[in-house]
């Protein structure tokens, strides 16, 4: 796949084992595109596999299939999943259907799904703090082989630079705590943004780690948190519609 941001266009080719005879088999117009996840070929050879993504009306990704016999496109599941990962995809060995990754919603993970082919039945496979991403199953379709990525960033506090006096603030696995945002108040608290509740959010605390509450109301995305030199507000960047293009300043008082 290809995409060319001058153009506005993504395009999926096909070509010859020795590069020979490239052409375009199907073309998607910003504000649709294919997803960087990659094409997968059917094991009868005759469908393309394909993520789609679109950034109009609320970001979302799709599966479709491309007839590699004249380019034409249909779906293979209707369900929209609102999410920015790239989408993997797998086939089983008898064509009935494919694995792939994806996200169910902006911010969550991406996770297993089930799709039938040709049908419209999505069936998710998993549902964890946990991502998965590349795909890929064995000749028969009894074992299928996913990278499963687990993150855990925590906060930490080191008085006066002293690295034998630091002490960890939050705890446990799959945590984003302070990517995309970490601020002192003048009182001696920590703003930050972080995952923790499987939506990124700004929360704040005590400098020893107690009395966390968040602070942000529920969106797609709330990030990049910064407190005021007086310490009377708090200002984050928020994706308050769907469109991920579309970016919010939200000011807070009174937070304390």
């Amino acid at each position: 796949m290809r995409n060319d941001l001058g153009q506005k266009e993504s395009v999926l080719m096909v070509a010859n084992a020795d590069g020979t005879e490239e052409k375009k088999l199907a073309v998607r117009k910003y504000p649709d595109r294919f997803s960087a996840g990659g094409p997968a070929w059917s094991p009868d050879g005759r469908i393309i596999a394909c993520g789609i993504q679109n950034y109009s009306g609320g970001f979302y990704t799709g599966v479709i299939g491309v007839r590699v016999a004249d380019g034409t496109t249909q779906p293979i599941t209707s369900q929209r999943r609102e999410g920015v990962v790239p989408m993997r995809a797998a086939w089983l060995s008898d064509n009935s259907g494919i694995f792939a990754t994806g996200a169910a919603q902006v911010g969550s993970r991406s996770q297993l799904w089930s799709l039938s082919w040709p049908g419209d039945e999505a069936l998710s496979l998993t549902s964890e703090m946990i991502s998965y991403g590349d795909i890929t199953l064995t000749a028969d379709s009894k074992t299928l082989a996913a990278v499963r990525s687990n993150q855990s960033l925590n906060l930490w506090v080191v008085p006066g630079g002293d690295a034998s006096r630091a002490r960890q603030l939050t705890f446990g696995d799959e945590r984003e705590d302070g990517t995309r945002g970490i601020s002192w108040t003048p009182d001696g608290k920590i703003v930050y943004r972080t995952d923790a509740d499987g939506r990124p959010n700004v929360w704040i605390m005590a400098a020893d780690g107690s009395g966390n509450k968040q602070l942000s109301p529920n969106a797609p995305r709330n990030h990049d948190p910064a407190v005021s030199s007086d310490g009377r507000y708090v200002v984050w960047s928020s994706q308050r519609t769907r469109n991920v293009g579309n970016s919010d300043v939200v000011l807070l008082s009174g937070f304390r």
